[in-house]
């Protein structure tokens, strides 16, 4: 999922490289990331509002968060931040580790069908 993601970015960034149809597949995309992103912050999208309105909810709830976030101690404030710091370096480190995990089955399979492949 995360090369999909990181894929997904790289033909966004690409300059002049969407035409027609590949706008149109982008479009669908970025729509059901924002449908995504609405969902975990605001719940269903059960009024089938419009993609511009779910990004202006969003933006609105954040407000909200950031908001509430100044009034809160900022000792706690920064211990949640460190807490949180915390847990992504961890999940980064686990994924580094899968993908090493992944890598490394790779080349195994390579190397025993070159050796399959060998008289």
């Amino acid at each position: 999922e995360k090369s999909k993601e990181l894929e997904h970015k790289s033909k966004m960034f690409s300059y002049g490289t969407t035409r027609g149809t590949g706008q149109e597949k982008m479009l669908e995309l970025l729509d059901e990331k924002v449908e995504e992103v609405y969902r975990s912050c605001i719940g269903d999208n059960e009024a089938n509002i419009s993609t511009l309105q779910m990004l202006t909810n969003i933006e609105n709830r954040l407000e909200e968060l950031f908001e509430h976030i100044e009034m809160m101690p900022q000792e706690k404030v920064e211990l949640a931040e460190k807490a949180k710091e915390k847990e992504r370096r961890k999940n980064l480190r686990e994924e580094k580790k899968e993908q090493q995990r992944l890598h490394n089955e790779e080349r195994v399979r390579k190397a025993l069908e070159r050796a399959k492949g060998r008289p």
